[in-house]
């Protein structure tokens, strides 16, 4: 009552040959880094520059620690301020006093007889 089977190559490898097919071409891919290789120094930003510890440039180069130092908040320099009289009017106060604050920010267009400044009068 032996039965002989017969198994065929393709039934047996059919389910795994794609698999192993797909991991044989990811290996062959992939490639492993050269140790002899030098790998390149890191690109430096523009206007940089890297000396080697040894170059005869450093000779010329002085190093040296900065501090601060207090610089004017404004330069005195000379000029002249003119204004257009065609775009400018002047105004005037019937009594003396001091501006205590200013009513339309500086530029704002405003209408005539309309409030420019509040004045504090003795």
């Amino acid at each position: 009552m032996t039965k002989r089977m017969r198994i065929s190559v393709r039934k047996v490898l059919a389910p795994p040959l794609p698999i192993l097919l797909c991991l044989g071409l990811l290996v062959a891919c992939g490639s492993a880094p050269e140790p002899n290789k030098k790998s390149k120094p890191p690109a430096l930003p523009k206007g940089e520059v890297l000396l080697a510890p040894d170059s005869s440039k450093r000779a010329m180069l002085v190093e040296q620690m900065v501090s601060p130092e207090p610089a004017p908040v404004m330069e005195s320099v000379a000029g002249k301020i003119a204004y257009d009289e065609t775009v400018t009017a002047r105004i005037s106060a019937p009594v003396a006093g001091r501006i205590v604050s200013q009513l339309p920010v500086l530029g704002a267009k405003v209408n005539a007889h309309a409030p420019l400044v509040e004045l504090d009068s003795p």
